[in-house]
């Protein structure tokens, strides 16, 4: 699984381009620097990423996180202090090598964020395989869908695929 894939990923994406330069760094530290899990679960610490340079505070850290969040390429919780990095699994490519799309599983499991769960298991839906099945029934069991998707209108759970339109 290389990070370096998503982030090469994203930049084909043009609401990624079109995004404030802070705002793509901050993205690119989240996902190189992490701790990142294989699902694309990381702590909510913007203080720390504000320290990763010179020229940023925590306010404008977490401005950018919200542009992000916005755009749909994160997702905060900011309950549990969890980040969602969307499409992570699919972008580092882990669903096609068996033992890092088992790793990406046993990351989503461990996410304490209902919202994050969901919108793991809809990523996760696209995934074939026994696995992939029985860790969405884990990751949405005994969930109250109907507050989660409430809870998360704003942030679209639907994973987004870019469209020609997009690149």
């Amino acid at each position: 699984m290389a990070r370096d894939d998503v982030l090469r990923a994203v930049w084909r994406d043009k609401r990624f381009r079109a995004l404030p330069a802070s705002a793509r760094a901050l993205f690119a530290q989240m996902v190189v620097l992490g701790p990142t899990s294989s699902a694309g679960v990381l702590p909510l610490m913007p203080a720390k990423w504000a320290a990763g340079s010179p020229d940023t505070d925590e306010a404008s850290t977490r401005a950018d996180l919200a542009k992000l969040a916005e755009v749909g390429f994160v997702v905060v919780d900011a309950q549990t202090f969890e980040v969602l990095i969307r499409n992570f699994i699919h972008l580092s490519g882990a669903h096609r090598i068996p033992n890092h799309l088992r790793g990406a599983l046993n990351s989503a499991k461990a996410v304490d964020s209902p919202m994050l769960r969901q919108c793991l298991a809809l990523e996760l839906g696209k995934v074939d395989g026994s696995e992939v099945v029985e860790a969405i029934e884990i990751l949405v069991a005994d969930m109250d869908l109907g507050s989660i998707d409430d809870a998360s209108a704003e942030h679209e759970a639907v994973v987004h695929e870019p469209s020609e339109e997009d690149r």
